[in-house]
C-alpha cells in the first residue's frame, strides 16, 4: 500500500511569509546546501547572505542562527517585508502588476555562486510525514493557450485562467527533468528529516492562554540563541481588555514572532537550483515542482530484442544488434525521439503489482505516471501518446538510455581472494541423522545413468563401513557420511564417473576430477519419494526437497583465475546473478561451493578432512579479470531495474491571507436543510403565515426555529452598539462587522505582498461546521466561536448543541441531489452497528460491531470521507478527515485531540476495575504516551437495533488505534426517517420537540388539529415494568409501579418516558403483552425516579387490574410493548436535550455509570475484567472552551475624513469609533495550540473510487490500484474549475499604460492618499489567480480602464521575466556565446560611447601617433547576437498585435526582452585581440573585425596578448582596449569575445 497522505502530511505554502521564517531560504542543487538571503533591503542585498555553504552536519536552526550573524544582524531587517511599488496610484507597466516576490515559482538565477540556471522556490511546511522527493517538471512552450492565429487578444482565456483543460495544458505536457532526493540516503533529505525530528522541535507555533498570569508563547527558532525556544508575553490585556479589529488581532499574532526574537520552526523557505540541460537553446518553457513520494507498481529489465525489432523511424539511432542496446549495457548510450523515447521491456523479467501503464490506463486518470532511473532520476510517461505491448513511452526526446540498464553503484564490498584454477562441480551430503535402509543416491551425467548408492545394513551390516555400493545406515553422522563415500569411490567404476567423493565429518563432498562447465551436467538425486522422512534425516547442496529430489552439481567452469575464496557466510553477498567489476567491465556472479583447496590425507592417500573447510567457500564467475583492490576487496553490484509506478503528490497550499472570504458565512449542507424546511405554497404571498407552508415545513418547532433565525452565522454589529444606526444582523465575512477592508488604517495593510496571517487550530483542527476553528476574539463569531457551548442546555443553535458529533445516514431530500452531498461535512452513506451481546433469551449470539473489528479499519471508512455510495451510484467529494489525533500523551501530560471545537482528553486508568458513579474526578489516572497518534470521532447514530432512547459508548480498538464515541439516539418519525431508518438531521435535533399526528391528505407531515389543537402521537416508554413486584401504597392512594429491564438490558427511564401530557395531567401507559393482554397505567400521580412511579388505575383489558400476582411474569412483561398514550407532546425533548453537547459534556466528565467504554485489543478480543464483565481501561474529558469577559467598545461609522472631491459621494470609507454602549461581554475561546490558518489549492481523487463494482476490462488492474493508491493523492481532481489551482482573491497594482494619472481623483501630493477601496479610491484591487497561468497567458494583466471598470490584457504585452507560481517560464539560452564579428563604423562619436545606438556599427577608434583605442560596444553586439533566435521563438507564440510597445513589430518585444531579462545572466569571460602587421603602406583595416574567427586566421590574422583594456561606461559589457602602434607597419584589427553564463 501507498503511504497514506493524512494530517500528518507536510505540504508546499504558494507565498511564504518573512515576518514568520525570516528573509532567508534554504538552497540546494542536490548535492551541496546554502543558506541566502531574500533582497529584501540593502543589508541582506549584499553577499554575506548570499551562498551560505552549510555542511548539513548541524541542524537548520543552528545554522540559521549561524547565518544571521550569530543573531547579531538586526532583526528589524531580518523580519523586513519587501514591497516594491507603493498601493496608493496607478502603475504604467503591466509588468509591476503583480509582486512575486515572496512567492513559489521559478526564477533565473545570475550568480557567480550557484553554476544552476534556475531556481525553484517551494517552501515547505514541515509535519511529521515529510516527501521523499521534490521533482521538477518542464512544460513545453510559454504558454498554454497560444493566440497566435486569434483576433481577439483573451481568445479561449478560460483554458489559460483555470483548470478546463488541465490534463491537456499540463499532465499531457509535463516533462520530470530534475529529482531532488529527500529521503535519509541524501545530504538534504537528511538535514531536514534530523531538524524536524528533534526532540526539542517545538509542538506548536503559538500556545495561547487567556489567563492574565500566563503568557501567550511564540514557539520556534531562538533568533538570537539558535536552537528552540518558547517566548512571549503577557497579553491577556492587549487582546481581551482592549478592543480591536480582526486584522490588529491577527496581525498581533504573526508579529509576535518578530517581537520575541522567534523564527517559526515549521516553515522552511526552500529552493531548488537545477538547470534544463535538455531543453534547446532558445525555447520558452514552463516549470513547476512537486513534493511527492513514489508509488512503486513494477521493476523490469530493457529487452535487447525489443530495441533491435523497433519499427518507429523517429527513434534513432538505429539498432542494428540484439546486444547493442540490453539490460547489461553500462556505458552512456545516447537515443533520442522526437515523439518521446519508448522503452522496451523484456516481458519475462517484468514484476508488476498492478499492470503494465498502457496508454488507455496512463489516459484514463489525471495522474502523473513516471519511470525511476539508476541515478534516482524520474521520468514521466507521456500522456497523450501511444505506444505497444511491453512498451512504455517517457515524455524525454533524448536520453543516454544506460541510465536504464547495468548497475548502479556498488551495493556492498566484500574481501576476497583470486584462485589460480578452473572451477570443479561439486555437491555436497550433509548427515543429520540415522538413515533407513533403501535410501538411494543416484548420479546421472546428463539423463544418462552412472551409478548408485544404497543404504542396506544387510549387505554392510558395520557402521562407517560400506560394500562395494552398498552403505551402512546406522551409527554417527561422521559413520554414515564416511560409508557413503567410499560407497560412491568403491562401487561406481571410475571409467562412467567424472567425480570423486570424499568426507569432512559429518558431510559428503562430490567433486569432479576435472575443471570444466561441461561438469556442471552432472546430478544425483535421492529417492525420497519412497522415503519422504529422510528429507529431515539428510541435507544435501544444491538443496533437494520431496517436490525436487534431483540436482545438478555446481561451481564448475571453463576459465582458470576465475574463483573467488571468500569467508564462509559472505557467500549470501554475492548472489547468484549478480556481478562483480572485473578490468574488462562486470563478471557475473555463479554458484559458490565448499572450499576444498585444503585437504589432509591418511597414509593412503585417502583425503579424511580439509582445512580452512569451515573458513571459507568459494564463489565461481564467469570472467579472470577480476578487479581485486589493494586491500583485497572486491566490490558486488545487482542487475539494476529501473520501477515505475505514479506519483504520490503532497498537499499544496497558501496561506490564508484573504480578509474577504466569505467562508464563515457558507452554510453549505444547511442550505438544503433550510429549502426542504422551508417549502411554501407557490400562490401564498409574503409574509408566510403557517399555512402558507408545505409538509413538515409547516411543523410549528421547525417554524419556530427558523423564524427565529435557524442556524447560526456570523453576527454583524449588534443594534445595541449605536442605536441609531441600523446594522444588519448577519454578515458575509467577519471582516463586514467593523467594515475592516474600507478602513483606511486597514486598507493596504497585507494586500500585494500578504504579511498578517490568519490562525487557527493545529494540524487543521476544525469547528462545528468543518471549517479551520478560529483564533479570535472577536464578537463576529458569536459568544461560541462556531464550538458547542458547555452551558447551554436543550436545544439552542447559538449554543451550537447539536452540531459537535457526526451524523448517520443522508436524509431521503439529500439523495437526489449531487450539489447537496457534495456539500455534506456531516453524513455517510450508512450508519455503523453496534456490538450484538450473546442473549439466551432471544438467541443472539456475540458479533462484534463496526468500530469492534479487527478484520479491517472500518474507522478510515467512516471518518475519511471522498466518497458516498447513493441509489448504486457513487458521489466523489474532496476529502474530508473527521477525526482528530491524540498527541502529547508523556509522564506529566495526557494525550489530547481536538474534533470540531472540542478538546478531547484520553485518560489511561490506573485501576480499571473501578467503576465510576458521577466521581469521574477522584479516579485515579496514569500520564503516558500510550493514547499518542490514535484517532477520534464522534457520530450519532439514531434508531440503532435494541437501544435505549439514548446511550454514549466509548470503543477503543487496540488494533486500528482509534477511539470512537458513539452517541446513540432512538427517534423514529415518519417525517423525519420512518421505523428503522437511520438517517437525522440538524433542524430535527434542533427544532423538534413533540411529535405530531400528521393530518391526511398529500401534505402528510403537516401537523393535525382539532378544535384549534394540535394532536399528538403516542409515546415509547424505555425498559419495562414489573407488575409482579408493584402494589398498593395506602398511604399515597395509589400503587406503587416498579420498573425493570427490557428483554435487551435496557433500564427505565421514568423521569423522561412518564410524561405531561399538553393538558397538564400524567399521560396514561398502554401495554400489549404476548399480542393478548392490554394493560392500562392511568391516573399516574407523581413519578419518583427512572423506576418508580405511582398511578391511582391499573386495567387489564378493560377490568380494573390488582397487581402483585405471578402473571403477568416478569419476563412477559419485559417483552411487553408499551405505549404512552399522546406522550407524544414533548416527548422529544428530553431525549434530545441528552444528546446535546452540554449535557453530553456533563455525562462524560463527571462520570455517568451508565456511559460504556470498550476495549478491543489487537487480536479482536474485548478486554474483560476478571468477572466477566467489561474493563474500563481508560476515561474520556471533553473539555469545552474557556471562559472570556472581552470588552467590547470599538464601533465603526463613515469615515469622517472625506476629501473635497467627493463631497457628493455618501460614504466613502469608514472610520472606527467607540460604541455608544460599551459592554463586558462572556465568550468562549479555546486556550492552546496554533498555527498559521492556510487553504489547499490543489485537490486529489482516487483513482477508479467512482467505480461501485468494477466489472469489465482492466477489472483486476483497476482494482488493484484502487487498493494500492488509496488515500495517496495519486489523481488531480481539476474538475472544479473554480477552486482547483484558484489562489482566491489575490490582490495587485492597477495599471494603465497610456495614462495612469486618470484612473484615481486623488494623487500622492494630496492632501489625502488614495486609500478608499469602498469606492475604488485605491491603487490595488483583487482577482482569482490560476497558479497554473503563465505570464504570456491570455487574461493574466488587468487594465484599469477608470475607477470601476477593468479590461483584461494578454501577458504578451510585458516582456519582463517574473515568478509566477506553478506558471513561471524561463527562456534557455547557451552556456556560452563566442561573439566573433563587430562592424565598424568609421565617424567617432564621443556620445556614442554612452549611447551606442546612435552608431550604426558595433565599435568605433581613435587613435594618435603612438596608440589606438577601440570601443567595443559588447551590450550591443550580444543583442543583435540573440535577437535572431529568440525572434524566430517569438513568432511562434506572440502575435504583433498583442504585443509590447510597436504592435507592428517583435523588434522592440525582443530587445526589451533581452534586456529585461537575459543580459544579467552573462558576463565577459574572455577578450582575444585579433592582428595582423605588414609593411605594406596602406591605412589600417577595420573591416576584418567582421569576419569570424576562421576567416581571420586564414587572412593571417592572430591573437595578440598586447592590448590592455578597461570598462567602456556603465553596462557590464562594453570595453575599451588600447593598442600601442607599431612604427612602419600597416595593421588589420579583430575581435573575438567570450560570454559566458554567470
Amino acid at each position: 500500500m501507498a503511504k497514506k497522505l493524512f494530517d500528518k502530511a507536510s505540504y508546499s505554502i504558494a507565498r511564504t511569509n518573512p515576518k514568520l521564517t525570516g528573509n532567508v531560504k534554504l538552497v540546494s542543487n542536490g548535492n551541496d546546501l546554502y543558506l541566502e538571503s531574500f533582497n529584501a533591503n540593502t543589508a541582506l542585498s549584499s553577499s554575506t547572505f548570499k551562498a551560505f555553504k552549510i555542511s548539513g552536519k548541524d541542524t537548520y536552526d543552528r545554522d540559521v542562527f549561524k547565518f544571521f550573524q550569530g543573531g547579531k544582524f538586526p532583526a528589524k531587517l531580518a523580519y523586513e517585508v519587501f514591497q516594491e511599488f507603493q498601493d496608493i496610484s496607478v502603475l504604467s507597466q503591466y509588468q509591476n502588476q503583480y509582486e512575486m516576490f515572496y512567492s513559489a515559482g521559478t526564477r533565473s538565477v545570475a550568480s557567480n555562486s550557484y553554476p544552476e540556471d534556475l531556481g525553484m522556490l517551494a517552501p515547505l511546511w514541515l509535519n511529521e510525514d515529510i516527501p521523499d522527493n521534490f521533482v521538477i517538471f518542464r512544460i513545453d512552450n510559454p504558454a498554454a493557450v497560444n493566440n497566435i492565429n486569434e483576433t481577439l487578444q483573451n481568445a479561449n482565456y478560460l483554458n489559460a485562467q483555470t483548470s478546463t483543460e488541465f490534463t491537456k495544458n499540463v499532465l499531457e505536457n509535463c516533462t520530470a527533468i530534475k529529482t531532488f532526493d529527500l529521503t535519509t540516503n541524501s545530504v538534504l533529505g537528511a538535514y531536514i528529516r534530523n531538524y524536524r525530528s528533534q526532540d526539542s522541535f517545538p509542538k506548536s507555533p503559538l500556545q495561547i492562554s487567556w489567563r492574565k498570569d500566563e503568557p501567550m508563547q511564540w514557539a520556534g527558532i531562538n533568533y538570537t540563541k539558535g536552537g528552540f525556544t518558547q517566548a512571549g508575553s503577557f497579553s491577556y490585556d492587549g487582546i481581551v481588555t482592549q478592543d480591536a479589529t480582526i486584522i490588529q488581532n491577527e496581525f498581533f499574532f504573526t508579529e509576535g514572532f518578530e517581537r520575541n526574537n522567534v523564527l517559526l520552526a515549521n516553515l522552511i523557505n526552500m529552493e531548488f537550483l537545477f538547470s534544463d540541460v535538455n531543453a534547446a537553446d532558445y525555447s520558452v518553457n514552463r516549470y513547476f515542482g512537486l513534493y511527492v513520494n513514489e508509488v512503486e507498481e513494477g521493476l523490469f529489465d530493457i529487452s535487447g530484442e525489443g530495441f533491435y525489432k523497433n519499427t518507429e523511424k523517429t527513434q534513432l539511432p538505429k539498432i542494428t544488434t540484439v546486444n547493442q542496446v540490453s539490460e547489461q549495457l553500462n556505458t552512456p548510450f545516447e537515443m533520442t525521439n522526437t515523439s518521446g523515447i519508448i522503452l522496451y521491456l523484456d516481458p519475462s523479467k517484468t514484476e508488476t503489482i498492478t499492470g503494465l501503464p498502457t496508454p488507455t490506463r496512463v489516459n484514463e486518470v489525471e495522474s502523473i505516471f513516471y519511470v525511476k532511473d539508476k541515478e534516482n532520476q524520474f521520468h514521466t510517461v507521456k500522456k497523450g501518446s501511444r505506444w505497444g505491448d511491453n512498451q512504455i513511452r517517457i515524455f524525454d526526446t533524448n536520453i543516454d538510455i544506460s541510465k536504464f540498464t547495468g548497475f548502479k553503484q556498488p551495493d556492498t564490498f566484500a574481501d576476497a581472494k583470486i584462485i589460480q584454477r578452473k572451477g570443479t562441480a561439486t555437491c555436497s551430503f550433509k548427515i543429520l541423522n540415522e538413515l533407513t535402509n533403501g535410501v538411494k543416491i543416484t548420479f546421472y551425467d546428463g539423463v544418462d545413468l552412472i551409478g548408485e548408492v544404497a543404504a542396506t545394513s544387510i549387505e554392510a551390516p558395520v557402521p562407517g563401513q560400506n560394500k562395494l555400493q552398498f552403505w551402512n545406515p546406522n551409527g554417527t553422522p561422521q559413520e554414515i557420511a564416511k560409508s557413503i563415500t567410499n560407497a560412491i569411490n568403491q562401487g561406481i567404476s571410475p571409467e562412467k564417473r567424472f567425480f570423486v567423493a570424499s568426507y569432512n565429518d559429518d558431510t559428503v563432498y562430490v567433486q569432479s576430477r576435472f575443471g570444466g562447465s561441461r561438469f556442471n551436467r552432472l546430478n544425483f538425486e535421492l529417492n525420497y519419494v519412497d522415503y519422504p522422512l529422510q528429507v529431515n534425516n539428510i541435507t544435501t547442496y544444491p538443496a533437494t526437497s520431496i517436490a525436487e529430489p534431483n540436482k545438478n552439481l555446481v561451481g564448475g567452469n571453463d576459465i582458470k583465475s576465475s574463483l573467488l575464496r571468500v569467508a564462509n557466510g559472505d557467500q549470501d553477498r554475492f548472489t547468484l546473478g549478480n556481478w562483480i567489476q572485473s578490468r574488462n567491465g562486470y563478471a557475473q556472479i555463479g554458484n559458490w561451493v565448499p572450499y576444498l583447496e585444503n585437504p589432509v590425507t591418511d597414509n593412503t592417500g585417502t583425503v579424511t578432512s580439509y582445512e580452512e573447510i569451515n573458513d571459507y567457500v568459494i564463489i565461481t564467475l564467469d570472467d579472470n579479470q577480476i578487479l581485486v583492490t589493494n586491500s583485497g576487496q572486491v566490490a558486488l553490484y545487482s542487475d539494476y531495474k529501473p520501477s515505475f509506478g505514479r506519483f504520490s503528490i503532497f498537499p499544496a497550499r497558501d496561506f490564508d491571507y484573504d480578509f474577504f472570504s466569505t467562508m464563515y458565512s457558507q452554510l453549505g449542507e444547511l442550505d438544503y436543510e433550510y429549502d426542504q424546511y422551508n417549502q411554501v405554497d407557490p400562490t401564498a404571498n409574503e409574509p408566510y403565515n403557517i399555512a402558507d407552508y408545505l409538509n413538515i415545513s409547516a411543523n410549528p418547532e421547525v417554524r419556530t426555529f427558523y423564524d427565529s433565525g435557524g442556524f447560526a452565522k456570523l453576527i454583524g454589529l449588534l443594534r445595541d452598539a449605536n442605536p441609531d444606526e441600523d446594522f444588519d444582523t448577519f454578515i458575509s465575512s467577519e471582516y463586514e462587522r467593523l467594515e475592516e477592508n474600507y478602513l483606511r488604517q486597514q486598507s493596504v495593510a497585507s494586500r500585494v505582498i500578504p504579511y498578517i496571517n490568519k490562525w487557527s487550530w493545529l494540524n487543521d483542527g476544525k469547528n462545528v461546521r468543518n471549517l479551520p476553528y478560529s483564533l479570535n476574539v472577536n464578537e463576529a463569531f458569536g459568544p461560541n466561536n462556531f464550538a458547542p457551548s458547555k452551558y447551554t442546555q436543550g436545544q439552542d443553535a447559538e449554543g451550537f448543541t447539536h452540531e459537535w458529533y457526526y451524523l448517520c445516514e443522508f436524509p431521503d431530500y439529500f439523495s437526489t441531489d449531487n450539489a447537496a452531498i457534495e456539500s455534506s461535512w456531516s453524513y455517510i452513506d450508512e450508519a455503523p452497528t453496534d456490538t450484538i451481546e450473546t442473549n439466551p433469551l432471544t438467541g443472539a449470539v456475540y458479533t462484534p460491531g463496526t468500530f469492534q473489528k479487527v478484520d479491517k479499519d472500518y474507522f478510515n471508512d467512516y471518518f475519511i470521507i471522498d466518497r458516498f455510495t447513493q441509489s448504486s451510484s457513487v458521489q466523489l467529494i474532496d476529502r474530508q478527515l473527521r477525526y482528530g489525533r491524540f498527541s502529547g500523551g508523556d509522564e506529566k501530560n495526557f494525550a489530547e485531540a481536538f474534533l470540531r471545537g472540542v478538546r478531547i482528553i484520553a485518560k489511561p486508568k490506573a485501576d480499571p476495575s473501578a467503576m465510576p458513579n458521577f466521581n469521574a474526578r477522584s479516579l485515579k489516572y496514569v500520564t503516558d504516551s500510550r493514547f499518542n497518534d490514535y484517532r477520534f470521532s464522534a457520530m450519532l447514530i439514531p434508531n440503532a437495533p435494541d437501544k435505549p432512547e439514548t446511550q454514549i459508548k466509548f470503543v477503543k480498538n487496540d488494533k486500528w488505534k482509534t477511539l470512537v464515541m458513539m452517541i446513540f439516539l432512538t427517534l423514529e418519525n415518519d417525517c423525519i426517517n420512518g421505523i428503522g431508518d437511520q438517517s437525522i438531521d440538524r433542524t430535527t435535533l434542533y427544532s423538534y420537540e413533540s411529535d405530531y399526528l400528521s393530518q391526511p391528505g398529500p401534505n402528510k407531515c403537516v401537523p393535525k388539529i382539532v378544535a384549534n389543537q394540535y394532536v399528538y402521537k403516542d409515546g415509547s416508554l424505555q425498559g419495562a415494568i414489573n407488575l409482579s413486584a408493584s402494589g398498593w401504597n395506602p398511604t399515597v392512594g395509589a400503587y406503587l409501579v416498579q420498573g425493570t429491564t427490557d428483554i435487551n438490558g435496557n433500564a427505565p427511564r421514568f423521569l423522561r418516558d412518564v410524561t405531561i401530557g399538553d393538558q397538564g395531567n400524567f399521560n396514561s401507559i398502554e401495554i400489549s403483552v404476548n399480542g393478548v393482554d392490554t394493560y392500562e397505567v392511568k391516573d399516574i400521580v407523581k413519578v419518583l425516579s427512572d423506576n418508580q412511579f405511582f398511578a391511582k388505575t391499573l386495567i387489564k383489558n378493560g377490568s380494573n387490574f390488582i397487581p402483585g400476582g405471578l402473571s403477568p411474569s416478569v419476563l412477559s412483561m419485559q417483552s411487553a410493548d408499551y405505549t404512552v398514550i399522546g406522550g407524544g407532546f414533548n416527548s422529544y425533548t428530553a431525549r434530545l436535550t441528552d444528546v446535546g453537547f452540554a449535557s453530553i459534556l456533563k455525562n462524560v466528565n463527571k462520570g455517568n455509570p451508565n456511559i460504556i467504554y470498550e476495549t478491543i485489543d489487537k487480536e479482536g478480543s474485548r478486554v474483560l475484567q476478571a468477572d466477566g464483565n467489561i474493563a474500563q481501561t481508560f476515561a474520556v474529558e471533553l473539555r469545552a472552551q474557556e471562559d472570556i469577559l472581552k470588552s467590547v467598545y470599538i464601533g465603526r461609522l463613515p469615515d469622517p475624513a472625506k476629501p473635497t472631491v467627493f463631497n457628493l459621494t455618501d460614504v466613502i470609507g469608514y472610520d472606527l469609533s467607540l460604541q455608544t454602549k460599551p459592554r463586558i461581554t462572556p465568550i468562549g475561546r479555546h486556550a492552546g495550540y496554533y498555527q498559521p490558518t492556510s487553504k489547499e489549492l490543489l485537490f486529489f481523487r482516487d483513482p477508479y473510487a467512482d467505480l461501485l463494482t468494477i466489472v469489465g476490462d482492466d477489472a483486476v488492474y483497476k482494482e488493484k490500484v484502487k487498493e494500492l493508491c488509496r488515500y495517496a493523492n495519486t489523481q488531480f481532481n481539476s474538475s472544479d474549475v473554480t477552486n482547483f489551482g484558484q489562489l482566491k482573491n489575490l490582490f495587485y497594482h492597477k495599471v494603465n499604460e497610456e495614462d495612469p494619472s486618470t484612473v484615481l481623483e486623488l494623487s500622492t501630493e494630496d492632501a489625502f492618499l488614495s486609500l478608499y477601496p469602498l469606492i475604488n479610491e485605491i491603487g490595488i484591487t483583487k482577482r482569482d489567480f490560476y497558479i497554473f497561468s503563465s505570464n504570456w497567458e491570455p487574461s493574466y494583466f488587468r487594465k484599469s480602464i477608470d475607477k470601476t471598470e477593468v479590461e483584461s490584457i494578454i501577458g504578451t504585452k510585458s516582456m519582463t521575466e517574473k515568478k509566477s507560481f506553478f506558471g513561471s517560464k524561463y527562456l534557455k539560452v547557451p552556456q556560452q556565446i563566442e561573439l566573433e564579428t563587430f562592424l565598424y563604423t568609421e565617424e567617432f562619436r564621443k556620445d556614442a560611447i554612452k549611447q551606442p545606438s546612435l552608431i550604426d556599427g558595433t565599435f568605433m577608434s581613435t587613435d594618435n601617433e603612438t596608440s589606438i583605442s577601440f570601443y567595443l560596444f559588447i551590450q550591443k553586439r550580444l543583442i543583435e547576437f540573440l535577437s535572431g533566435p529568440i525572434k524566430e521563438q517569438f513568432k511562434k507564440f506572440i502575435k504583433p498585435e498583442f504585443s509590447f510597445g510597436d504592435i507592428d513589430t517583435l523588434d522592440d518585444d525582443v530587445e526589451r526582452y533581452i534586456r529585461q531579462n537575459i543580459l544579467q545572466l552573462y558576463k565577459v569571460s574572455n577578450v582575444d585581440f585579433y592582428l595582423k602587421s605588414t609593411r605594406e603602406k596602406l591605412p589600417d583595416d577595420f573591416t576584418t573585425a567582421s569576419l569570424d574567427n576562421e576567416a581571420k586566421l586564414a587572412n593571417g590574422l592572430t591573437v595578440n596578448t598586447s592590448v590592455g583594456s578597461k570598462l567602456l561606461n556603465t553596462n557590464p559589457f562594453d570595453l575599451s582596449l588600447i593598442y600601442n602602434k607599431r612604427k612602419g607597419f600597416t595593421e588589420s584589427f579583430g575581435f573575438s569575445i567570450t560570454i559566458v553564463k554567470k
